[in-house]
């Protein structure tokens, strides 16, 4: 092997010019890659449509081209939309949830808004939440990661990452307003503003301006809303 000092000083700069342009030109690869995944997941919301529920109707937008099917998550009126066509192999999933039966005492914001949110997922919300304006209101979101549960020797069921953006309307019966996004593995940055984008957008419904309604253009849920598809899985229950 020839020794470094037998180089001549043009040879050496030479080198060390090759070396820093590969570092700039995988640089620059990361850079593009991270540029397009975020690109590939960027959303783009569609006009207003009407979500009407007894507590509280609501004009919601939804990203673009996603499917939508109106249903009961846990015994409370929701909007699930899906993304077509999905980006990654996993789809993400939206839904849009107006929750009245709140049985808990009254604490603080972020506290409350946490246990509706971690009671819809049916698990515990992980690290300090993000603020995000919500109906004129404070709201959270939570971040719930992957999580892989066996409750039966040999069965294993994965649960999605999930984002959760919640607020509770005050008055004398309070309302949770909940969207949840179930996301691909793992979670991005456009993941967190694609959930804050359309939690920011929900509004009052206005009587005097109605919109169309919500949508039926997605067939029945074969999976539950945060499980990843699997052969290892336990058969998916109701969404409700």
């Amino acid at each position: 092997m020839t020794r470094s000092w037998v180089y001549t000083r043009s040879r050496r700069v030479m080198m060390q010019a090759a070396l820093c342009a590969a570092l700039a030109a995988s640089v620059a690869l990361a850079w593009w890659v991270g540029r397009n995944h975020a690109a590939a997941l960027a959303v783009k919301l569609d006009e207003p449509r009407s979500f009407p529920s007894p507590a509280l109707s609501l004009d919601l937008s939804l990203p673009v081209g996603w499917k939508t099917k109106n249903l009961q998550l846990k015994g409370s009126p929701a909007v699930l939309a899906v993304e077509e066509p999905p980006r990654y192999g996993t789809q993400r999933k939206l839904i849009v949830v107006v929750k009245s039966d709140i049985d808990f005492a009254r604490g603080s914001a972020s506290g409350d808004a946490e246990k509706v949110a971690s009671f819809l997922v049916g698990r515990s919300a992980v690290g300090a939440p993000r603020t995000a304006q919500m109906l004129e209101g404070p709201g959270f979101i939570f971040e719930y990661p992957v999580e892989r549960r066996e409750k039966v020797p040999g069965v294993v069921k994965e649960l999605l990452p999930q984002l959760v953006a919640c607020t509770v309307v005050a008055g004398p019966h309070p309302v949770a307003v909940c969207v949840i996004l179930t996301g691909v593995k793992p979670l991005a940055p456009a993941d967190f503003e694609a959930l804050k984008r359309v939690a920011q957008a929900l509004k009052r419904s206005d009587p005097a301006h109605p919109v169309p309604l919500v949508p039926d253009t997605l067939e029945e849920p074969k999976e539950s809303v945060n499980e990843s598809p699997g052969p290892r899985q336990e058969p998916p229950g109701d969404p409700d």
